[in-house]
C-alpha cells in the first residue's frame, strides 16, 4: 500500500491522480499552518483530505492499509444507500494513481470520496476545557442532553439493523447544526453481510472494554460498551460541567481506560479488580445527586466487570432498566 507521503504527493496533483473528471478539477485545501502541505486528518489506516470541487467541499479518504477490502466497501456503500441511513455517509469508491512512490508502490489504489460533513466533532461541540465559560456551557446543557438523546437513537437503530460502527469515540461522532448525529470513519464497521469475517479494529481504549483487544468481537454487539460509556459521560457532563474541565483529557470524554477496573496479574493476564472502580473519575462521578445518572452508573459498573463482551446489554436495554424514555 502507498505510504502517507505517497498519498500526500498524489493528492496535490488531482488532474493526474484522479480518474473522475470532476475531481480532476478540484482544488486541494492547504494545511492551516503550511500552505505547501495538504489539509489532512490522519487515522490508523488512512488520511482524509479536503478538496474544493466547484465550490463544494469533498472528503477524500486515502489508505495506507485497506481494512475491509474493495468488495466489502462496495457492499457497505450499498447497505447505507438501501437503508437510507441518515447518520452515515454514502461514499463512492474510486481509484487514485500513485506515481514516483517513496515506497515503490506505484499504480492505482482505492480511495473513498464523499461530501465533507459540516459540523463539529463531539468533543469540539462541548468546548475546550481551558477556556470554557460556565455560563455559556450551562446554556448548552439542553443541547448536550439533546445530543445524548440523538446519539442513543442512532445506537438503537444500529442495533435494530444488526450493525455496529466498531470505533465509537468523540472524533468519529459529528454534530451538525441541528444537533443531529453523523458517524464517520467506517474502517471497523460491521453489517450482516460481513458475519463470519474478522477485524483487527479494537477501537479507542478510552471507550472500549479492556477485553476487546483479546476477544475481538466482530458483530452487532461490539458497540455496546462504548455506547453506554458515551451516553453516561454526556449526562454526567451536562449535570456537572466542572467534571469536563477537571477530567477531560485529549481523546476521552471523562473516563480513562484505567477506570474500567482491569489490570494484569503476575501471569500478564487481564483480571477484573473492583477496587479499581474507586479512581478519581469514579469518585467525582459518584457525587451526582441525579437519580437517573446514579442508576446509569450502577449499570455501567456492571458492564465494566463483565468478562464476556457478548453478555453486555444493549444501550436500549440499559435505558429500559433505568426507565429513560428517548424523544424521537
Amino acid at each position: 500500500w502507498p505510504s502517507t507521503t505517497d498519498n500526500d504527493n498524489a493528492i496535490k496533483n488531482p488532474s493526474i491522480s484522479f480518474e473522475d473528471k470532476t475531481l480532476q478539477t478540484a482544488k486541494v485545501e492547504p494545511a492551516p499552518y503550511d500552505i505547501n502541505r495538504p489539509f489532512k486528518i490522519s487515522g490508523g489506516f488512512a488520511g482524509v483530505y479536503k478538496l474544493n470541487v466547484n465550490g463544494q467541499h469533498m472528503a477524500v479518504r486515502c489508505y495506507t492499509q485497506f481494512p475491509h477490502g474493495v468488495d466489502n466497501q462496495r457492499i457497505l456503500n450499498q447497505f447505507i444507500s438501501d437503508n437510507k441511513l441518515k447518520f452515515m455517509i454514502n461514499c463512492s469508491l474510486q481509484n487514485m494513481l500513485i506515481e514516483n512512490s517513496t515506497s515503490l508502490m506505484t499504480g492505482r489504489y482505492p480511495i473513498m470520496v464523499c461530501p465533507w460533513i459540516k459540523g463539529k466533532t463531539l468533543d469540539e461541540f462541548i468546548g475546550k476545557k481551558d477556556n470554557l465559560d460556565r455560563n455559556i456551557f450551562m446554556s448548552n446543557k439542553q443541547n448536550i442532553l439533546k445530543i445524548a438523546n440523538n446519539f442513543a437513537l442512532v445506537v438503537n437503530k444500529m442495533e435494530e439493523l444488526k450493525i455496529a460502527h466498531g470505533d465509537l469515540q468523540p472524533a468519529n461522532i459529528m454534530i451538525e447544526n441541528d444537533l443531529s448525529i453523523k458517524l464517520i470513519d467506517y474502517d471497523g464497521v460491521f453489517i450482516p453481510a460481513f458475519r463470519g469475517q474478522k477485524s483487527e479494529e479494537i477501537g479507542l481504549a478510552q471507550f472500549q472494554h479492556p477485553q476487546r483487544e483479546k476477544q475481538k468481537p466482530f458483530d452487532e454487539t461490539m458497540d455496546r460498551f462504548s455506547s453506554i460509556c458515551i451516553y453516561l459521560s454526556l449526562l454526567v457532563i451536562a449535570d456537572d460541567p466542572k467534571i469536563w474541565v477537571d477530567l477531560h483529557d485529549d481523546k476521552d470524554l471523562i473516563f480513562k481506560k484505567e477506570d474500567f477496573g482491569w489490570k494484569r496479574n503476575t501471569n500478564n493476564e487481564l483480571v477484573f479488580d473492583p477496587v479499581i472502580l474507586t479512581t478519581e473519575t469514579w469518585k467525582r462521578v459518584n457525587k451526582t445527586n441525579d437519580k437517573t445518572i446514579q442508576n446509569l452508573i450502577s449499570e455501567f459498573r456492571k458492564c465494566c466487570g463483565e468478562n464476556n463482551l457478548k453478555s453486555i446489554p444493549s444501550l436500549r436495554e440499559i435505558l429500559r432498566r433505568c426507565q429513560i424514555t428517548l424523544q424521537p
